[in-house]
């Protein structure tokens, strides 16, 4: 193991944005943020200070937890297993698996390594063996044990295997085989994370293309879209994908001098960034690195624009072989075999457009091991960088400085201080919005949950309340000050109603008009009015009542002076008309009020 002092790399940032072939580069003269800046920590080189099994290193990938590297040795046929510091970032040999010993087969030659997502497998494709090597990974250790062998056959193509992904939700697995210009779909078994191979999609078959040479495969975060790099088509192949089944269609193929593309020359590797919007390709021949928008329904690619070793101030990516976005998807990172370099860039998350930042040579500040940069990895807590370096028969280790900054959350609409609706709307946003992964809400002090602006909260009890919202950014930090609202909500209204038959007989010696009250609060009904009969006009006496929220109660007015009601009711039984105009006024506890007027005729 060589190790070297840790030092900040020389930045050699673009200086302006220039032209590719008329295509304008994405370089811009911005300065580097201290996150994603890399410093080196260690080379392990096969022979130095007990590294082992590294040689014609070629491929690597970390483990979900980060605890462990596993690194494809192409001239040891074995994929040895390092385990990570993961205060450091430095490395150690903790064992390998090796083609021929301890029940090991078909591993020669490994090209490719990926290891699912819960963790529990690490799979292979063995170049010369045209084999996917399956095995189990023991969850403290890290260790890996064989567990079965899919080889070349004549139905599933995996005639010299390269490129190897797993999908999100752990379902299925992708092989990408260079000599059968093929991608091959297989099932993981939940009992081991054994595969079948069921189906394959081959180059110039069923309107099949792009897939020449087929190199690099990545699937996208959602699980809907699968991604392969042709080298001899010069080409990147999409693929849609049914997440029930895993099985795949064939969209388009975006290729090298076709629609204004001019970038993907021997393209090697491909990557989709963390938040889907984005997919990166690797061309070694056109020493570049292009960067497509992706179509959110279709999983369809649009050119955004490519940059090039050499030109407007980029540097390290001649030969470009494979390149990793970062976890927080805010840098990019391209192994450079024909450079033995590692570049480095930063990247935009509307437009996906990657500027250059920094670039890591061999030899140059005190960086070794880089001899043919072959494959590069980053680790999920974005505080390492890991490259496998094929004639440097070494893994490199680089220290990234992850993103600490919290973002800082607004709420940029609401319902001020007080508001009648009992189920208020806010609106917020984020300072970091490109990079923010979602929203936490909470209301009155209860627990945070994800939320969407705009966020409809309630409904709320009358009185006072406090809205909360913090934005969390795609490296996991969250805002540790939430943006507050605190509100009242008033009751403005009064719930019930004051209503009477429009034609009402009097029975017995004393005028009574009947008023039926609802009340869906509590409430004060306070009636008055007045009576025509024939010529004459008596007022009715003024009636209050307390009526209980969800009740109906009846209050009868009479007149004010009761003696009147027996010349009122022998002018009814004369047939003269008798017409009654009663104010109800509804009252809450609130002091909110209503007034409805009522007629009543009687007989």
């Amino acid at each position: 193991m060589e190790r070297a002092e840790k030092t900040r790399h020389g930045r050699r940032r673009a200086l302006a944005a220039a032209l590719v072939t008329g295509f304008t580069l994405l370089a811009t003269a911005v300065a580097l943020a201290a996150e994603g800046d890399l410093t080196f920590v260690e080379a392990e080189i096969n022979g130095v200070d007990g590294a082992d099994f590294l040689n014609g290193a070629n491929a690597l990938a970390v483990s979900p937890d980060g605890e462990q590297v596993y690194i494809a040795s192409s001239v040891d046929d074995a994929v040895a297993v390092y385990g990570r510091d993961p205060g450091t970032g430095e490395l150690s040999l903790l064992d390998a698996a090796v083609d021929g010993v301890d029940g090991v087969d078909g591993l020669d030659n490994p090209a490719g390594v990926a290891i699912s997502p819960d963790g529990k497998n690490a799979y292979a494709t063995a170049l010369l063996d045209s084999a996917v090597v399956v095995f189990g990974r023991d969850p403290d250790t890290g260790l890996l044990t064989p567990v079965g062998l899919q080889p070349q056959t004549g139905e599933n193509m995996l005639n010299q295997p390269v490129g190897i992904a797993v999908s999100p939700d752990g379902a299925s697995v992708y092989v990408a085989s260079q000599s059968s210009d093929a991608l091959t779909e297989c099932e993981r078994l939940p009992a081991n994370g054994d595969i079948l191979c069921p189906d394959v999609q081959v180059d110039g078959l069923d309107g099949v293309d792009g897939l020449n040479g087929a190199r690099g495969v990545a699937v996208a975060p959602d699980g809907e879209n699968v991604y392969v790099t042709g080298a001899n088509d010069n080409a990147v192949a999409t693929f849609s994908r049914d997440p029930g089944t895993g099985a795949l269609t064939f969209i388009e193929a975006e290729k090298d001098g076709v629609g204004g593309v001019d970038s993907l020359g021997t393209a090697r590797d491909v990557e989709v960034s963390p938040d889907g919007r984005h997919v990166y390709v690797a061309a070694a021949g056109d020493d570049a690195l292009t960067a497509f928008s992706r179509d959110s329904a279709t999983g369809a690619l649009s050119l955004v624009g490519a940059l090039r070793d050499g030109v407007g101030g980029v540097d390290g990516l001649n030969g470009a072989t494979s390149v990793v976005t970062s976890g927080d998807g805010k840098n990019i990172y391209v192994a450079a075999s024909a450079g033995a370099a590692l570049a480095s860039f930063s990247r935009a998350p509307g437009t996906g457009a990657a500027t250059f930042e920094d670039v890591a040579e061999n030899g140059v500040d005190g960086v070794t091991g880089l001899a043919t940069a072959f494959g590069v990895a980053t680790t999920a807590d974005g505080k390492g960088v890991y490259v496998a370096a094929l004639a440097g028969d070494a893994v490199v280790a680089f220290a990234r400085e992850p993103d600490v900054t919290a973002p800082d959350t607004t709420i940029d609409s609401g319902p001020g201080s007080a508001t009648a609706d009992p189920s208020p709307v806010f609106e917020f946003s984020s300072d970091d919005a490109g990079f923010t992964a979602r929203f936490e809400c909470a209301v009155d002090g209860g627990a945070f949950a994800a939320c969407t602006s705009p966020e409809t909260v309630g409904p709320l009890a009358i009185g006072p309340h406090d809205f909360a919202v913090r934005a969390v950014d795609t490296a996991g930090n969250a805002d540790a000050s939430p943006a507050v609202s605190n509100f009242e909500v008033i009751d403005d209204e009064v719930e019930g109603t004051a209503a009477a038959k429009r034609t009402q007989k009097q029975k017995g010696k004393r005028i009574r008009i009947k008023v039926r009250v609802e009340a869906g609060e509590d409430l004060d009904a306070r009636l008055s009015g007045k009576l025509v009969a024939g010529r004459s006009t008596f007022k009715l006496a003024k009636t209050s009542k307390s009526v209980a929220a969800g009740k109906t109660r009846t209050v009868k007015l009479g007149l004010k002076k009761p003696k009147q009601s027996g010349a009122v009711l022998k002018s009814l039984k004369r047939g003269k008309r008798g017409k009654a105009t009663i104010k109800a006024k509804l009252a809450d506890e609130a002091g909110n009020r209503i007034a409805e007027t009522l007629r009543v005729k009687l007989r």
